[in-house]
C-alpha cells in the first residue's frame, strides 16, 4: 500500500532492496496499524458489521 512500505506499485514495493528483510522485521506494522485504526474509526460510524483485512504478502 502506497505511504506503508516505499513505492509507486506492488511490483516497485517488492523490487525495493531492502523489501523483504523490512517485511520480515515487521518494520511496515506501525503505519499499517494506523492506517487500519484511522480506517476502522471512519468506517464504525455508518457500518457496525464485522470488519476484516487480508494482505497480498
Amino acid at each position: 500500500m502506497r505511504g506503508i512500505v516505499p513505492g509507486k506499485s506492488l511490483l516497485d514495493r517488492i523490487k525495493n532492496p531492502g523489501f523483504w528483510e523490512n517485511a520480515k522485521a515487521g518494520k511496515h506494522n506501525a503505519p499499517l496499524n494506523a492506517f487500519l485504526a484511522r480506517t476502522v474509526e471512519a468506517v464504525r460510524s455508518v457500518y457496525h458489521g464485522p470488519l476484516s483485512y487480508a494482505s497480498l504478502i
